[in-house]
């Protein structure tokens, strides 16, 4: 069986035949997949399937390879920031689990536009090589106090070049915010280290790239959820 999985925006189910979009028949050409060539369609409802090509835009579904699971719910208040390190934020934070992004504009924010569209294609790209089956969602571009004022749980909140105190994390924060290239002012910051959702956590003394920054307090957020896991069996 191949390892090609490719996401199938509508219903799939055992012996349907399926239109095979645009960007899947790229999918097929730059793999070389020829007709009768087994690779997996699946989608967050129903599951992977086996399927073969057909012809040059359709597919027959042939068995069921695997029930479908949810990912666990993860949100990423992400930085506005240069598109190919967006991008790169977003395929990373994908592949690690993130659930939801949200892009917020901050007063060190020197991008203005985000181009959702593309952002999704690159999202799916990493949900199909990851063997995740639900695509994230992608939000418009917020304030950063607005997103605060809204916000409903805790936020673990990254700062560089800070002596943040120990984080006591509930098992209930799902969310990770990280500031944007040249970090958050000093107001924000303020803001951010009283704010009663607020856990902010130092990224350490050095200088980190916004999607290293991401990708680091993503994975801080994973480790303390593993931990919690963790004792919370054994007890």
């Amino acid at each position: 069986m191949t390892s090609l999985r490719l996401h199938a925006k509508g219903p799939i189910s055992e012996g349907l035949t399926v239109s095979l979009t645009a960007a899947m028949q790229q999918h097929l050409r730059a793999r070389r997949l020829r007709q009768h060539t087994p690779f997996l369609l699946f989608n967050s409802h129903d599951g992977a399937f086996s399927a073969i090509r057909t012809s040059q835009n359709t597919a027959v579904i042939l068995k069921r390879v695997a029930q479908s699971w949810n990912t666990p719910s993860l949100r990423l208040y992400i930085p506005m920031v240069k598109p190919k390190n967006v991008s790169l934020i977003l395929t990373k934070a994908t592949e690690l689990g993130v659930t939801e992004f949200q892009p917020i504009v901050t007063q060190h924010t020197q991008v203005s536009t985000m181009n959702i569209e593309r952002l999704e294609g690159a999202c799916k790209e990493a949900v199909e090589q990851s063997e995740r089956f639900t695509l994230p969602k992608i939000y418009p571009p917020m304030p950063l106090m607005q997103c605060l004022d809204v916000a409903l749980q805790p936020i673990l909140v990254a700062l560089e070049r800070t002596v943040a105190p120990s984080t006591s994390l509930s098992p209930a924060c799902t969310s990770v915010l990280v500031g944007p290239e040249g970090g958050f002012s000093q107001e924000e910051k303020t803001v951010l280290q009283s704010h009663p959702l607020c856990h902010t956590f130092s990224l350490g003394p050095a200088i980190l790239r916004a999607e290293t920054a991401a990708i680091c307090a993503v994975y801080h957020l994973q480790a303390h959820q593993h931990f919690n896991r963790d004792c919370t069996s054994e007890e």
